[in-house]
Order: C-alpha cells, then sequence, then structure tokens
C-alpha cells in the first residue's frame, strides 16, 4: 500500500521492487500464491554489523510480507548474513523436506 511504502528506506524499496518485478516476470501471482511459503532473505555486505542487525532483519522480513500481501501465508523465515548458495540450499532443504511449498530467495550484496 501506499501509506507503507512511504515508510520503508529507500534501500529496502529496491529491494521490495526487484523482487515485485521477478514474481511477475515468473507469472506469479499473489493471490495464487497458495500457502506454506518460505521467505530466504540475505545480504552479503562488507559490514558485518549491519548484515547481523537483528532490528533489519525483523523490518525487511515484515514487510516483504505485508507489501507482498503473504500474511498467514509464510511459515518459514530466514534472513541473515548469508551467500546466495547457503539460502538456495536452505530453500531447497525446506522444499525437500516438505515444509514449504515455494521457496522464495531473496540475495543482496
Amino acid at each position: 500500500s501506499h501509506e507503507i511504502a512511504e515508510n520503508i528506506p529507500a534501500e529496502e524499496k529496491l529491494i521490495l521492487e526487484e523482487l515485485w518485478k521477478a514474481m511477475e516476470s515468473a507469472g506469479y501471482r499473489q493471490e495464487k500464491l497458495g500457502e506454506k511459503i518460505g521467505l530466504f532473505i540475505g545480504i552479503q555486505t562488507d559490514n558485518r554489523q549491519d548484515a547481523n542487525d537483528f532490528v533489519w532483519q525483523e523490518t525487511i522480513s515484515k514487510d516483504i510480507i505485508q507489501v507482498m500481501g503473504l500474511e498467514n501465508k509464510v511459515v518459514q523465515c530466514i534472513c541473515g548474513n548469508m551467500s546466495t548458495t547457503r539460502l538456495m540450499q536452505s530453500a531447497c532443504d525446506s522444499l525437500n523436506q516438505g515444509k514449504i511449498k515455494l521457496a522464495i530467495v531473496v540475495s543482496v550484496s
């Protein structure tokens, strides 16, 4: 929503815009995503304090869930200073174990 977007920092807006474009390009529509979604967010930065900032991790996770309309659909959320490879491995493990039906992986460097 417009109100939510006004309060989101510029870096986070960029992440959300790119995620939205990727979902649309892949043919995913919010209303057809279903449930049991895993959200895997990684940030790679030279400043480990920023990457491991729990408040930032919690904020971006909540903002993605809210803006993408995923409330009550995300059953697993992992966010932290992780490589894309590690994020993908976590997502694949969760899919293979049946914990989730769809994985959304966001990696920022």
